[in-house]
This record gives structure tokens, sequence and C-alpha cells, in this order.
């Protein structure tokens, strides 16, 4: 069997390798059924959900002897210099600063599990040809959900609110804490005590997740140095919150796709933030028959000796990119507006830590048709159709959107990459041998376009009522460039 040389940079998508070749024909068959049923520990939903214990801060803030740390007041207070209790004379600290979150962990015994179940048929056609097609299927119960503000008022309070033209704004209600004067707004929290803070789960234990996978893969290996994989994988994986983060870190693809209320995860089920459902690759590797001793015998020392023994390797790989998400931006007509008045919202938003999200105009092309003429929305171009979403609703009237946590019919434009490495060794002396390599990135120098992994700007439709946000939908991020790598190794 030659030498598999890989490029050096294969963008994670190296083909598996490692059928050993039997001259005689075979099918093997093969199913599994596996439950992964673990303690509440780790956080995030990639498929195969990472659920090993790791250390964390809850709500960005950790215990200590410093009595400005919320922590501190709320399990065991102490002096500043950390060596007596407090006696707390005015209640413990009850407004908290902006750099943390109260957080709340739900004591339910629900504990996080996956199940696991694949079949797969392995055969050989041919005496060098060896063929794998597999269904792997998984199911997650009771994961982690992002994170939502437990100490919002209820949605019908609000609507209520909205119906009977309150003015929002006016700090006039006297907190029974006696932590002086509230919003309307802040007076309907649940938890008056807590009245200008959000209180955030943690470990929130109510997402569910399932995907379901088709895998296809044939390698052939050639008398003449050459072996040829190919593989290709159709999925589909569906979840009602695709991580389950604490703070302000993120695992989603495009930033955090939050669900549009903090009530209830119903109505959240979409394609995952990291669904893609189609994957081709195609790898090679090739011993040149050049040389002595070699079917291309060039009857010269010399030439033999420079063209000969070069040995070459290159993927192919196409993706489909990741769905997308839209979100308002603003509290949309969830706003209250004075009777007889002109000025809609005057009187302050009505709802607190959501989400909104658009309607999504039917008929109307979610991407536009010719965006590669302005990816990055120089002269009003940009990916995404802002003209396919809407704000639901009407003044007195707000309604959620109905577009989905993830839009499936707009995803980031498919990835593409071609990868290539020759190299040639030679023996010099008997001890040392020296190789020299050249590894190409790309080598087609063709474009991925990505819409800023991590950021929400570009997903944000208006930045205020019926202003649309400049960045919406634009190209932010390009990874495409040619690269060339030379190299030379020395073994001794």
């Amino acid at each position: 069997m030659p030498e598999t040389l890989w490029p050096t940079n294969y963008h994670g998508l190296e083909p598996r390798v490692g059928f050993a070749y039997n001259p005689l024909h075979f099918v093997t068959v093969r199913g599994s059924y596996s439950l992964i049923h673990t303690p509440l520990s780790g956080i995030g939903n990639s498929v195969v959900p990472d659920l090993a214990s790791t250390a964390l801060s809850i709500g960005g803030a950790q215990g200590g002897v410093d009595p400005a740390q919320w922590v501190n007041y709320m399990t065991n207070p102490v002096s500043t210099g950390g060596r007596v209790p407090t006696t707390l004379t005015s209640g413990p600290l009850l407004t908290f600063s902006s750099t943390g979150y109260l957080p709340f962990v739900n004591q339910s015994d629900a504990v996080p599990y996956v199940q696991l179940w694949s079949f797969s048929l392995q055969f050989q056609a041919g005496a060098r040809t060896v063929v794998e097609t597999a269904y792997s299927g998984q199911h997650g119960v009771h994961l982690f959900a992002a994170p939502v503000d437990n100490n919002v008022p209820p949605l019908s309070t609000l609507l209520a609110d909205i119906a009977a033209n309150a003015n929002m704004n006016a700090r006039n209600i006297p907190n029974p804490y006696g932590l002086g004067n509230m919003t309307l707004l802040e007076s309907q929290r649940p938890y008056p005590q807590f009245f200008n803070n959000p209180i955030m789960s943690a470990f929130d234990r109510t997402a569910s997740s399932k995907y379901n996978a088709f895998y296809a893969r044939v390698q052939h290996r050639a008398a003449t140095g050459l072996m040829l994989i190919g593989s290709f994988t159709w999925s589909k994986s569906l979840d009602n919150a695709s991580s389950g983060s604490l703070d302000t870190t993120v695992t989603d693809s495009y930033g955090f796709a939050h669900p549009q209320l903090p009530y209830t995860l119903n109505g959240e089920r979409s394609l995952s933030t990291f669904d893609t459902p189609v994957h081709v690759s195609a790898a090679y590797t090739w011993d040149l028959p050049i040389g002595r001793n070699r079917a291309l015998n060039l009857g010269n020392g010399l030439l033999n000796s420079l063209l000969g023994g070069w040995k070459t390797s290159g993927i192919f790989s196409a993706q489909s990119g990741y769905p997308l998400w839209v979100v308002l931006g603003t509290p949309g007509y969830f706003v209250s507006t004075a009777a007889g008045s002109t000025n809609i919202g005057g009187n302050g938003t009505a709802i607190q830590d959501a989400f909104l999200r658009p309607n999504i105009v039917p008929g109307v092309p979610l991407i536009n048709p010719n965006w590669r003429q302005d990816p990055f929305g120089v002269n009003g171009g940009g990916y995404l159709n802002p003209a396919a979403f809407v704000t639901p609703g009407a003044p007195g009237s707000p309604a959620l959107g109905n577009a989905p946590r993830t839009l499936g019919n707009a995803r980031n434009p498919r990835t593409i990459y071609y990868d290539l490495s020759v190299r040639k060794s030679f023996d010099v002396g008997e001890r040392v041998r020296l190789q020299i390599r050249a590894d190409v990135i790309n080598v087609l120098n063709h474009t991925n376009f990505f819409l800023g992994s991590g950021s929400t700007s570009q997903h944000t439709l208006n930045s205020s009522l019926n202003n649309l946000n400049v960045n919406f939908g634009d190209i932010s991020a390009v990874n495409g460039g040619r690269s060339i790598g030379l190299g030379i190794m020395v073994t001794f």
C-alpha cells in the first residue's frame, strides 16, 4: 500500500482510511444502539452533546472574600477582610452590576441523555474496491437550552398594558422592599426584590434534538499505486435549542440563536444551527509510475532520478451552508402608545428579554438573486433579501413573528475546497534522507463567503421600528485565497 500523504491543511475534511486489503469478496453488516446517560455537566448540543464535566463560573462571577460580588451575598456573606461574617443591616445586595447576571438552576431531577443507533453495510466490489453505506440516527432528551430570563412579566399582562395605553416609562411605583421607585414594567416582574435585574436560567434541561444521516463511501486501490476515496453524506439535524451556553459564550455558527420568548420552547423546533444536509468529498494518493523498475522507465539515469519517485495527494470537499436566522432587533409593536397620540411607542417598551422574529413575506426570495454582484452591500445589495421580512402586527396589536428560529431556505453559500500536495524523497548518503514538498491550499482559488461568524449584526432586521439595519444580510467574511507552501525536510 502506498504511503498516504494528505495535504498539510485539509480543513478537517480528510476521508477516513482503514480498509484492509482482502483478495476475497466479502459483505459485512453492522448495527448498534447505545444510550449516553450522564449526570448534569457540560454545555452544548452538537450532534452528540458534549457532556464532559468542566469547571465554570455561574453568572460571570465567583465566590471569594469580596462583598461586592453578589455570589458572596447569596451564599456566605463575608467582611471586606474575609475573616468575620458581615451582618447585613439592609438586606442582601439586591442590585447587581451589568457585568453578570443572577442565575437560576431548576431543581428538576431531569438528566440529559442521548440515544444513538446505526446500521451499516460494507462489501467488496472486486479485488481492489470496497463500498460502505451506513445510516445513523440520534435523539437527545433533556438537553441544555439557551439561558432565558425567569424574571419577566407574563405575556398576557404586557398585552393588557398595551391595550390600556399604559405609561411604561413613569418611575412612580414604590418598591415593596424599600428599594426606591419602579416603572410599571419593573413592578410586574415576579420577583420585585430583583425588579431591575434578570434572573437567567443556567443548565436549563428543556431542549431536545433529532439527527438522521445517510453515508456512502467508496475506496479503490489501483495496481499502479493510485488510491481513490469518495464519500457522500446526506443528513438532517433538528432541535429546539442548538446551544446551552452560559454567560456570553457562543457556540452557534452565527451567534446565539435565542428563543423568541423566554417563557417556553414551544414553536422553537427548527433546523439546528450547525445543520449541513450535503457533504461530498473525494481524495486520492498516487505514487507516480515514473522511474526505474516502474511502468514508465525513461531509460536515462538522470531523468529517472529527477522525474521518478514523486508522490502526490489531494482532497476535494464541498459542503452545504449553515442555516441563517433573523431577529427584529427592536420590540416591534410591543410598545405602548398614549391614547390619541401619533407617537407610536411614546409610552415605552412593553416587553423584556425577548428576541422577536419577523414575518416572512410569501413568495419573496429570502436570498437576493443577484447577490454575487454586490455581496458586501456596498451599493445596497447584500446576500439576504430584506424585502422578504416584515415586522409583524400593528400599533396597539403586536404579534410574534412566523419566521422559524433558523431558515433552511436561507443558508450561507456552500463552501468548496481543493487542496493538493506533491513531494519527493532522496537518499543523501547512507543515513540522511532529504524530502522536498509543495502544498497548495485551495488550488482552484475558490472564494467562500460567510455572514460574520459569531456576530448578530448581519441578522438584525431593524435598528428602529421601520428603519432597516444597514448591515442586514451583507457578506462580511471571505475565505478563498490560494496558498502555496514550499518546504524541505532532512531526516537523519
